[in-house]
């Protein structure tokens, strides 16, 4: 039986009609959400790359994001953590000379450590990881670094990489998803001149843009286009 002058049940009849006495989150207040672990990956990385002090805030912990802490430690970031407050004193670009590098059960981190190391390290490194990690195949993976001079062991965890990359212009294959060229985009701002990558066939566009974003926050200069949707 209609409620009001336009023929429809209000709000709250209508809750009362459908769900009965069930509060719903409508009516629980302030809701606190997690963090994405996306988001917060990147931030963690590049806060351990930035000069100064980063506070990252509500800050909820899992696995991958604490496996980014861990790598941001080998580094050389301080990190601490107050209340859901993470604080990092980055080690800006100082050079490491670690022998291994363990990133935990994490696709987006090793991918994203593979080019960092290769700019930060100063003689080969082996990228480690843990359980499900060392059966997934990192696809396209030495392609798109033999691009930058970079020679790498296998396309599986563990795999070594030999530093130097060489940063310049480069057209690479997108088709197997955006977690390495993430990594490039984060690596190459550390490089002496300018880059310029070309990705044809682009997969997972949103989260290139989310890393652009991250990135921007921490004075890295980004210039970004779509040519239709072959190309990025």
């Amino acid at each position: 039986r209609p409620r009001n002058s336009q023929g429809q049940y209000n709000f709250e009849e209508m809750h009362r009609l459908v769900y009965g006495d069930f509060r719903g989150f409508w009516r629980v207040g302030d809701l606190e959400m997690p963090a994405s672990k996306s988001f917060a990956q990147r931030a963690i990385i590049a806060a351990a790359l930035a000069d100064g002090r980063s506070h990252l805030h509500k800050y909820t912990p899992c696995e991958d994001s604490e496996a980014a802490i861990r790598v941001a430690k080998a580094l050389g970031a301080d990190i601490y953590l107050d209340g859901s407050t993470l604080i990092i004193d980055g080690a800006g670009t100082a050079q490491t000379s670690l022998s291994e590098l363990n990133v935990g059960e994490s696709g987006l981190l090793a991918r994203i450590c593979i080019p960092l190391m290769t700019v930060l390290n100063t003689r080969p490194v082996i990228i480690e990881g843990e359980k499900t990690l060392l059966r997934r195949p990192l696809k396209g993976v030495q392609d798109i670094m033999a691009s930058f001079g970079v020679p790498i062991s296998s396309d599986k965890i563990p795999l070594t990489l030999t530093p130097p990359l060489i940063a310049g212009n480069a057209e690479i294959s997108g088709k197997d998803g955006s977690q390495l060229i993430s990594g490039l985009m984060m690596a190459l701002p550390l490089c002496d001149k300018n880059s310029t990558l070309y990705i044809s066939e682009p997969k997972s566009i949103p989260y290139m843009f989310i890393t652009e974003d991250i990135l921007k926050k921490f004075g890295v200069r980004i210039k970004s286009e779509m040519e239709g949707d072959e190309r990025f």
